[in-house]
């Protein structure tokens, strides 16, 4: 397990800032940090997903954690799918928060 974060950390690590950022109201990119504790809870949410939640795919969505709180940003065709995608990360140890940014688009 340890080997999977340290793997994680050499290649995913300086790609998830520039995945995560976010546009404030200037139009500057602003980029939330993630400690370490909030990068492993990220990577549990994320394969949490990957097995309980049909079509999920990483490339839809941007999962980043500050401090335990999850914020997750994507698109989705049903309210269904967002259920079942806030229901599920709720369960994945070291989530104190999710933060629901996925939109729904029945065109997907």
């Amino acid at each position: 397990m340890i080997f999977k974060y340290l793997i994680l950390s050499l290649f995913v690590v300086p790609v998830l800032p520039v995945a995560a950022a976010i546009n404030d109201r200037d139009g500057k990119i602003t980029v939330p940090y993630q400690g370490l504790e909030d990068l492993k809870t990220t990577v549990r949410v994320h394969d949490r997903l990957k097995t309980n939640v049909r079509n999920y795919s990483t490339d839809s969505f941007t999962i980043y954690t500050q401090t335990g709180r999850v914020t997750i940003e994507g698109r989705v065709k049903t309210q269904a799918e967002v259920n079942d995608i806030i229901k599920t990360a709720n369960k994945v140890p070291g989530v104190k928060q999710v933060v629901n940014n996925l939109i729904v688009d029945p065109n997907l």
